[in-house]
This record gives structure tokens, C-alpha cells and sequence, in this order.
């Protein structure tokens, strides 16, 4: 059974009841925006094939600083409409799917929604075809205009992500467009499927899976994701040496940056030796592993890869438990060549990579006065130290 899956992430709405100038789904939630929580959430998830992100074009701006934090074909941007169920409809028409491939609706203003809830909707969607998460309801419920009220015992609070296979959800759209008053009452997808006579599988979550709607739910979420904060540290250490014989012109990796040097670094990927440090470190921040057992130099595949794939898979990681950095500081130890004149650049460029500000990377660089095989000009040596603080709220 196939677990791989496509996502369509709902980011064109407007925010009226939320009181913002600016859309809520843009707003800084624990120092990223509302939406890129869900986003780093699906993109952290192997199975998780492609992320759609419905958007209004208007909010064109506020959404291009967030894509252009991403590497790779995995994220595409569809146009929203001026309804929900508008830019679900766009999506599905542009997604490239079989009529048994799994693609699951999302609300951006869900930042709490997890991995393992996902795979348990995606379990849900292979037995039954449509399901959704939602959480049971404990409040004592009241009509406004009489007296009588809900049994509270069978009712779900429905959430996201709702999963279907893919022909099951599009033919409920299909037959919600060619009626008149097809979407007339309907707020979420499970209700067009239900129209067709098909069943929808529950699966219970967590409350914590809440939607942001109104300004207090948001100053709930910034206290969900900074209370329960905890801070980790961790370092990372790697050595290339230099190859014995002079290359006229050549260039050597450090930080992502070409560096003019007459002697080629030794490697099996391109010999970053300082991307190489900072991902060691950032695997210890998790507790899992060096970059060796994750990319081993016996696997032909990584053979002069370039060490950014391999920095963005580790803080991919990172983000897939929760964890934030909050700063690296690297230390190159080496005699030639010299450092300072790339230092600004190899900062702005890890910054980029790891999604962070580049007051918060930090670039030195020392020798060993002639100590060491440092010393002797044979290789070069760096010392990398992360922290990063993780939100166990979730």
C-alpha cells in the first residue's frame, strides 16, 4: 500500500473576522508566519509528494518572501478564489492525480496539525476513501433561539486535514458546480463528498489542532508554541584535506561559497567542509546520528552532491520535531585560504539555507600557528555549535 499523498494547503482567505490589516495566514506566529507552520509541517514528511498553496494573487507579496525560502519543485502556487471551496476547486483541477491517489485539504490558519495525525488520516483515506480528523465535543451545547439542545455525545468539532482519494473529491465538486446551489451552506469538504452518499471515516485529534479565527486564538497559539519551550545545544565537527597536487584556478566549498585555493578539498560530495560541520550539529540538536550515517560516502548517490541538500535535509528534520535554530556559530580552522574577505558571504548564504536571519549565523576563523595538520596546510578543520529551542506544546 502506497502512503504517498498530495496536499492542497487553503491560504486565500481574507481575515475579516480577525480585524488585521494584514491576512492572518502572513502574521508572525512564534517568529514565522501563520502559514510556513503548516507548510515546514507537510515538507518534512517523505510521503508527501507536493504541496499545493492556494493563494489570493492580490496577496502576491506577503507570500513570495515564503516560497523563496524553499529549495526544490516541491511547493507550486495555485490562484484562490474569493470562496473556500473556489480555490479547492482550482487546485483540484490543476493537480496532476489518478482517481485513487490520496490528497488531503488544508486550512492554513491550522498550525498545530501533526505528523502522526497525518499518517492516521492517511491510513483512514486507504480503507474508506474520505476521512477526516476532528475532536469530540465537551462543551454543553445551546440552540440561541430555543430551549432544546444537542446531544452533545455524538458530535465532532470537524478539523484538517481531510483526506480523499482524489476521483471521490473531484466528482463532489463536479456535482456541487453543476447545481446552482451546489456550495449553498457548505464550509467544508466532507459535506460535498457526503452528498454523493459516500460515508466519512472520523479520526479523533487532538484539541490542540484549533483553527486561528480570531485575534485571541492567535495570542492562544503564540503562548502554545512559547511556553513549553526547550533549548538544546549541540556541535558538529568535520576534516577535509587538501588533494597533494595544485589545480591552476580552482576553487574550493565553504559555506555554499567558491573560494579560490590551488588545492582541491577531498570528498565524496563537493568536501564542504563547513555545510558538513553545521549538519553534524544540527543531527546532534535531534539526538540522531552523525551526517555519515545519514548520507554515507559508500552510497554512490551522493557523489559530489552539493552539502546544501544535505544542510536543508537535516533542519527539515529539525523543524519535523518542532525544533526552531536560533543560532549556529562556526569556527574554520585553517592556514590558507584566508577567510575574512568570504566571511559576510558564507553567513548570508547559511542564513539562507537554514531559513534564518544572518545576525543569527556567526562565521570565525582561526589558525593553529603551524600546528597540526592545520598548521601543515594538509586539510582544513571546523567546529560547528547549534542551538535551537523546540515547542513541546505539540
Amino acid at each position: 500500500m502506497s502512503t504517498s499523498f498530495k496536499v492542497i494547503i487553503v491560504a486565500a482567505g481574507k481575515s475579516t473576522r480577525f480585524g488585521a490589516d494584514t491576512p492572518k495566514q502572513y502574521l508572525l506566529l512564534n517568529g514565522k508566519p501563520l502559514l510556513q507552520h503548516s507548510i515546514d509541517v507537510f515538507d518534512a514528511i517523505k510521503d508527501c509528494a507536493h504541496i499545493y498553496v492556494a493563494v489570493a494573487p492580490e496577496h502576491d507579496e506577503h507570500f513570495k518572501p515564503i516560497i523563496n525560502q524553499y529549495t526544490g519543485d516541491k511547493i507550486s502556487l495555485i490562484e484562490g478564489g474569493a470562496e473556500r471551496y473556489e480555490s479547492v476547486y482550482n487546485a483540484l483541477t490543476y493537480v496532476d492525480c489518478a482517481y485513487d491517489d490520496i490528497i488531503l485539504i488544508h486550512d492554513a490558519a491550522r498550525p498545530f496539525i501533526t505528523a502522526k495525525a497525518i499518517d492516521e488520516l492517511i491510513k483512514a483515506v486507504h480503507k474508506n476513501g474520505a476521512a477526516t480528523l476532528a475532536t469530540p465535543i465537551v462543551d454543553t451545547l445551546k440552540y440561541s433561539k430555543k430551549d432544546d439542545r444537542p446531544d452533545r455525545q455524538d458530535l465532532y468539532a470537524l478539523q484538517t486535514p481531510q483526506g480523499f482519494k482524489y476521483g471521490i473529491i473531484k466528482a463532489a465538486h463536479e456535482e456541487a458546480r453543476s447545481d446552482l446551489l451546489g456550495y449553498q451552506g457548505i464550509t467544508d469538504d466532507t459535506s460535498l463528498v457526503q452528498k454523493l452518499n459516500h460515508d466519512v471515516q472520523i479520526v479523533p485529534n487532538t484539541r490542540l489542532n484549533f483553527k486561528v479565527t480570531e485575534s485571541e486564538d492567535f495570542m492562544i497559539a503564540n503562548l502554545l508554541l512559547g511556553q513549553n519551550k526547550k533549548t538544546k545545544m549541540a556541535t558538529g565537527y568535520d576534516v577535509h584535506a587538501f588533494e597533494e597536487y595544485e589545480v591552476v584556478g580552482n576553487q574550493i566549498k565553504l559555506g555554499g561559497i567558491n573560494i579560490p585555493h590551488k588545492y582541491e578539498l577531498k570528498g565524496h560530495s563537493d568536501a564542504d567542509v563547513v555545510l558538513h560541520a553545521i549538519t553534524d550539529a544540527i543531527y546532534g540538536l535531534l539526538s540522531d546520528g552523525d551526517i555519515g550515517m545519514h548520507f554515507p560516502p559508500s552510497n554512490a548517490a551522493h557523489k559530489n552532491q552539493d552539502s546544501a541538500d544535505f544542510i536543508i535535509a537535516a533542519n527539515k528534520s529539525l523543524n519535523a520535531k518542532n525544533g526552531q535554530l536560533t543560532h549556529v556559530d562556526v569556527t574554520i580552522i585553517c592556514e590558507k585560504p584566508a577567510i575574512g574577505p568570504h566571511r559576510d558571504k558564507m553567513r548570508k548564504n547559511i542564513a539562507k539555507l537554514l531559513n534564518m536571519s544572518i545576525e543569527d549565523v556567526s562565521v570565525k576563523a582561526t589558525t593553529t600557528e603551524g600546528l597540526g595538520f592545520t598548521g601543515r596546510r594538509e586539510g582544513i578543520a571546523v567546529q560547528a555549535a547549534t542551538t535551537a529551542e523546540f515547542s513541546e506544546a505539540v
